[in-house]
């Protein structure tokens, strides 16, 4: 049996005009756009939603860059992120994904905040249930460093999360 191929992009405001319609010619199949970040929506995601739409390509979730520096915030973001999914239209078959990126850790620092796997595991939990508790599904995107390094995967894994493993390698 062979399984079909599909083919997708992620994608936020740092990608600035995109043409859809050749995006679609080219054989892309889904965007997976950055819905926002802290509690700030991305300046290019409800315009990236509308002209996916047009131009007949899926869009299965979106993903949220969090920059939270206390446990409160994480629901705050959360929030954010379901308003702005809400206000762009998306039903709730997409999934939501949590992310944290090199940023984060280094904001929080510079805030005084030093973040740790033994904070950022309950953290993105939180914020995973916070929006499965609101009818979507949830996700973690993490790259291997961050499966390695920065997450008790043993915790994640077990609560049954969508993990998108981005690879900038193309390894296994």
């Amino acid at each position: 049996m062979t399984m079909a191929k599909t083919k997708g992009l992620d994608i936020s405001y740092h990608n600035g005009t995109i043409d859809f319609k050749k995006v679609a010619a080219a054989g892309i199949d889904f965007i997976i756009p950055r819905e926002g970040y802290r509690k700030t929506i991305d300046s290019k995601f409800l315009e990236y939603v509308k002209q996916a739409r047009a131009s007949g390509i899926s869009i299965p979730g979106v993903y949220h860059f969090m920059y939270p520096l206390t446990e409160a915030d994480v629901e705050k973001e959360a929030a954010s992120c379901i308003a702005n999914v809400e206000k762009a239209g998306l039903g709730k078959n997409i999934i939501i994904f949590a992310d944290l990126e090199y940023d984060t850790f280094d904001d929080a620092e510079e805030k005084g905040h030093p973040l740790s796997k033994s904070i950022t595991t309950p953290w993105t939990i939180k914020f995973c249930e916070y929006v499965k508790k609101q009818g979507y599904r949830a996700g973690v995107y993490l790259n291997q460093d961050y499966y390695r390094n920065y997450y008790d995967m043993s915790q994640i894994l077990a609560k049954g999360y969508v993990i998108w493993l981005a690879d900038y390698e193309g390894d296994p």
